[in-house]
This record gives C-alpha cells, structure tokens and sequence, in this order.
C-alpha cells in the first residue's frame, strides 16, 4: 500500500467476533475516495459482511473486496466465493 502511495483505514472494531455491523462501514463508503476493501479476522465474521453488504445493496466485489481468514469450508458457497487465507 506504502509502495501505491495508499494509506491503510483504521481498525474497525465489530461488536462481535463473528457478526458484522455494516453501519460502522457506511461513512467510509461514502466519502470522496470511498473504502473498496475489508479484510476480516476470521471467516464468520466476513461471510456476515457479505451478508450485510448484500442487504444494503452494496456489490460485493464490485463495489466492496472483502476477505477473511481461516478458509473454511462455508465461504466456498456463496456466490461469488469468499477469498479466504488459508
């Protein structure tokens, strides 16, 4: 990110550890240079992101990247697929 001249948003804390709360997004969305990524600590988490976005109307990833962590089975399907590390 350095190297693309990007500075990296703060942390977004959610109120759960495997539940999103898309409100907490929304002011990054609609700023000038809105937010185009999450990285989520964990899958759960992320696949409620999708979730939420998803309600919101917000394309995920057209609109919104978001990838979790731990690579479990369950992110396989949803459509598209959640990009995971493994």
């Amino acid at each position: 990110m350095q190297q693309a001249g990007l500075q990296p948003s703060v942390l977004i804390k959610m109120p759960s550890y495997t539940r999103s709360d898309f409100q907490r997004l929304l002011p990054r969305l609609q700023r000038a240079r809105p937010l185009t990524a999450v990285i989520c600590s964990n899958d759960l988490l992320a696949i409620s992101l999708v979730g939420a976005a998803a309600q919101a109307g917000v394309a995920v990833p057209t609109q919104l990247s978001v990838m979790g962590f731990d690579g479990i089975e369950e992110g396989e399907y949803l459509s598209p697929s959640l990009t995971s590390v493994v």
